[in-house]
């Protein structure tokens, strides 16, 4: 079974769909499987919020994850750059050391994404 995560925006006329995520259940190692910003929403960020609730709740049931292959072109670029954005943030804050496990933990994304962003911030041996 599948579970569907709906984004809406509110205004004056009401409640419209602006994305949504779905997610294979039961248990998966994808965080997600298909996301959606319908056109009139686009480039206002609610693909990376959409992202960002996935990997979210991967964390929070404690299986980290990554999306479901193959990616698109655009998919894959607005993962690599979101999985980069997450790693910085996670090296940025523990400026001692942290293992890929720890950054997995804390963010959701599995070890293999966070090798690849790694890698993409400049630290060929990840």
């Amino acid at each position: 079974a599948f579970r569907f995560y709906v984004l809406c925006e509110r205004d004056a006329a009401g409640h419209h769909i602006a994305g949504y995520f779905s997610k294979w259940k039961p248990a998966s190692e994808n965080v997600l499987a298909c996301i959606l910003v319908l056109p009139p929403y686009q480039r206002r960020g609610y693909g990376t919020l959409l992202v960002s609730l996935a990997y979210e709740i991967a964390r929070r049931e404690g299986r980290p994850g990554t999306p479901e292959r193959p990616l698109s072109e655009l998919g894959a670029r607005a993962f690599r750059s979101y999985w980069a954005r997450s790693v910085a943030r996670m090296l940025a804050v523990h400026t001692d050391s942290i293992s890929i496990a720890r950054i997995t933990e804390l963010t959701g994304i599995c070890p293999a994404d966070v090798r690849s962003a790694l890698r993409s911030l400049g630290f060929p041996d990840a």
